[in-house]
């Protein structure tokens, strides 16, 4: 039954026209959006922990605070969930960055040091993946004790995480479309393939064949047309995938690990379609 359901399925994915075209491109297209985002989700992951990785919060003390003092808050800053590393940074060792960073002009101006010490904070690997962490930890070193301000680039993580939010949403849109799309090019591929199969059917009905006779190389044709779509989704995907990695010069993950998903999910909507076609239109056997 099964090799009779492949053999059949194969001979009409053969007879690819227009209509056979269409559909393969719709699932390519369904699923290439779909790998697209689990690629694309995996990316941003990657860019952002990255990009965190090189944030860093900064805490400003009072300005009477000596060493002694800054040795202490940063005692207590160690002790907030998801603190990596603390560091000092004398109104000395602030005055010489300064002069790293813009130039030694400000303090041609004035006669002492303006700028006050501060703390240097790192946050931990697991806390960088999330802009909810680096909004509480800022709270909470606020809190303490001769804390005067706290800066980091809090409106780039949140304008981050609302970027990646609305990708999220486009994405989903354009997925839905795309399924629709693919399973209705399917239905109608099908439909058409069953049309031009009348002595075929009427043969399974002459031999007493049952209706899952008669519907199984129909499935087989939606599974080719799934699996092919799929195949096709998985080397494009993975091909822009590594282009964009290695433009951004990041380190590519393990590769493929999604690819079998990507090829059931095919082979489940073209069987999805032309099963449903199947049922509508062989009603007697």
């Amino acid at each position: 039954m099964i090799r009779f359901a492949v053999s059949e399925g194969w001979r009409a994915f053969r007879n690819l026209g227009v209509m056979g075209l269409l559909t393969l491109a719709a699932l390519t297209t369904t699923l290439s959006l779909l790998g697209l985002s689990l690629r694309a989700y995996m990316l941003m992951g990657d860019w952002s922990r990255g990009l965190l990785g090189r944030f860093e919060i900064e805490a400003f003390l009072q300005p009477d605070a000596d060493s002694l003092r800054g040795a202490q808050i940063a005692a207590q800053v160690r002790l907030i969930p998801n603190i990596a590393a603390v560091r000092f940074i004398s109104k000395g060792e602030a005055a010489r960055r300064f002069n790293d960073q813009f130039g030694s002009e400000l303090f041609d101006l004035v006669e002492h040091n303006p700028l006050p010490s501060s703390l240097i904070i790192t946050l931990s690997r697991r806390a960088n993946s999330a802009t909810t962490d680096w909004e509480a930890v800022a709270a909470s070193v606020r809190r303490i004790s001769g804390v005067e301000d706290v800066a980091y680039q809090g409106s780039l993580l949140a304008q981050m995480r609302a970027f990646l939010r609305r990708m999220g949403e486009l994405l989903v849109g354009m997925l839905i479309v795309a399924l629709a799309l693919s399973l209705g090019l399917t239905v109608i591929t099908t439909v058409s393939a069953i049309r031009s199969r009348d002595e075929f059917l009427r043969v399974i009905a002459f031999a007493g064949g049952t209706r899952g006779m008669a519907w199984s190389p129909f499935l087989a044709l939606g599974a080719y047309y799934g699996l092919c779509a799929g195949v096709f989704a998985v080397l494009g995907v993975e091909t822009l995938a590594r282009l964009v990695y290695w433009g951004w010069s990041l380190k590519a993950p393990a590769p493929w690990w999604w690819a079998p998903g990507i090829l059931s999910a095919g082979i489940l909507l073209g069987v999805t379609g032309a099963g449903w076609a199947a049922a509508r239109r062989i009603t007697q056997v």
